[in-house]
């Protein structure tokens, strides 16, 4: 699906899907994929974007940055 770039199974029947670029295809990605649970008869119950704290961000980038020290 244009946009996605994995998804991740969380538990039996819940899933998070990870977009490219929250904020150009999620709009487009929901819509793509409630589409697509209503052609193919899934139970979908509900579409909920999800939005990292600046606390999150900051955890998020500092770590990345860390382990590319540690390999370079």
């Amino acid at each position: 699906m244009n946009g996605v770039e994995r998804v991740e199974q969380l538990a039996s029947g819940r899933f998070r899907v990870h977009v490219a670029d929250a904020g150009r295809f999620a709009e487009q990605v929901a819509e793509q994929l409630a589409g697509c649970a209503a052609e193919h008869g899934w139970r979908l119950y509900e579409l909920v974007p999800e939005r990292m704290s600046l606390e999150q961000v900051f955890v998020s980038i500092t770590s990345r940055d860390a382990a590319h020290e540690v390999t370079a």
